[in-house]
């Protein structure tokens, strides 16, 4: 799912910075203005919270883009989100 969204962005003229944790995309966003985040809903870090909460926490300007599972779709979750990116 990554290197398909990296394609796409990078083939419409976006920069694309790709990181695998929270901590290096924190780092990241501090150093950088940065307009579209694009992180997975699912996984927790420290304190049980999710990657896109402590993002959204550390900076609230760049627009975040959820991914989830689509089987979340069966739980109830996807109608209450404003946007987001199913993987499979």
């Amino acid at each position: 799912m990554r290197l398909l969204a990296r394609r796409v962005l990078e083939s419409a003229g976006f920069t694309v910075i790709d990181t695998g944790d929270v901590t290096a995309a924190l780092g990241l966003l501090s150093a950088r203005k940065v307009d579209l985040v694009i992180c997975d809903i699912e996984g927790s870090e420290a304190g049980g919270k999710s990657p896109a909460s402590i993002v959204a926490d550390a900076d609230p300007s760049p627009h975040i883009l959820p991914m989830f599972s689509k089987h979340q779709n069966a739980a109830g979750v996807l109608p209450y989100m404003r946007g987001g990116l199913g993987k499979p």
